[in-house]
């Protein structure tokens, strides 16, 4: 998932946060960087032993946790592709990005052989007339599924139930031009759940949220005027929920209705549970030294240690980060700017 820009703050009275100033900071004893250095990456998958980059050339596929490994293309080379999923019958349904809202293009893409040849695959999506086709986000509530539901712009949010044959909106209309999709996300943990934000069309934040699987939406914006980037959900509470912001995290324990603040003056852009234990969690993005990091909470979001990565290029922006175990061993896999980087954290 594409992840985007920061913008100035508008000021509230929070309650004070236990985050970055009382952080301690870890030296990692060891830093592998994969052999794919470029394209940008734009969101890291899993699925069935295989790790997938999309990126802005095409969509990679290699072993999980061999660092060694060749990436392979599975075509789509000449798009910027900006998401995929997994249908039943080995197919994939990617979507990539195109330049104009309201002007048809194509955007959705079918294989029905695991990445040998694409067909476009529009058929309804984009209403009535087919013209509404951008596509901010896709997901699935597991993998594979026929089930898909897809982020279109603002608070449209479109759904399959057969592979992308047929679309219905839950929420907004196709032909609404309301800002721009970070994510669209279904909690492992609490499948009932969506959520799905970014910014609007004057680039100030927002979320909203479905606890009956997109029956119902209620606005649950933190009080900050920037971008929301990212969400992650308690395993265990739903209601408990930190979300991502150019400016930092926000924490929330009755499901958005108050927030505070929890990880304080750092743009952050993706969060994970980790693989190992979906209690500790992982945040990371851009900060001020463009040097590849991320934070680590055992706690939910109470207190961070932030972890420095050696040996990466300056300039890096992580878009999406994903926890992984292979061989017995959690990986962190990376997708930056700058391709796809990997550390294994120690064993807690």
């Amino acid at each position: 998932m594409l992840r985007s820009h920061r913008h100035s703050p508008f000021f509230v009275l929070l309650i004070l946060f236990v985050g970055l100033s009382a952080c301690k900071n870890e030296t990692p004893t060891a830093n592998e960087k994969t052999p794919f250095s470029q394209p940008p990456t734009n969101e890291l998958t899993v699925f069935e032993n295989g790790l997938y980059a999309v990126t802005d050339e095409g969509l990679y596929r290699r072993p999980v946790g061999d660092t060694s490994a060749e990436w392979i293309s599975l075509g789509m080379a000449e798009k910027e592709v900006k998401d995929v999923v997994f249908l039943t019958g080995d197919r994939l349904l990617v979507a990539t990005r195109i330049s104009d809202f309201g002007s048809g293009i194509p955007s959705l893409y079918l294989s029905e052989d695991g990445g040998e040849h694409w067909q476009t695959y529009m058929n309804n999506y984009g209403g009535e007339e087919g013209k509404y086709t951008w596509v901010g986000d896709m997901t699935t509530p597991s993998q594979p599924s026929d089930t898909v539901y897809s982020r279109v712009s603002g608070s449209t949010v479109v759904r399959s139930i057969n592979g992308g044959k047929t679309w219905n909106l839950i929420n907004g209309q196709w032909d609404y031009w309301g800002g721009f999709a970070s994510f669209l996300e279904i909690s492992p943990y609490h499948k009932n759940n969506i959520w799905t934000g970014g910014s609007n069309a004057i680039f100030q934040g927002y979320l909203i949220k479905s606890t009956n699987k997109g029956k119902s939406w209620e606005q649950v914006t933190p009080p900050v005027s920037a971008t929301i980037n990212d969400i992650l959900l308690n395993p265990t509470e739903s209601d408990s929920v930190l979300a991502a912001t150019g400016y930092g995290i926000f924490r929330t324990a009755d499901g958005g209705q108050n927030w505070q603040v929890a990880y304080k003056d750092i743009d952050i852009r993706t969060m994970a549970h980790s693989a190992r234990n979906p209690e500790t969690i992982y945040a990371s993005g851009k900060n001020d030294s463009g040097t590849l990091f991320f934070a680590k909470s055992t706690d939910f979001g109470e207190t961070w240690q932030q972890v420095q990565i050696p040996d990466a290029p300056s300039g890096i922006v992580v878009n999406d980060m994903i926890s992984v175990m292979a061989g017995g061993q959690e990986v962190l896999y990376f997708g930056t700017n700058k391709g796809v980087f990997s550390y294994r954290p120690e064993e807690e």
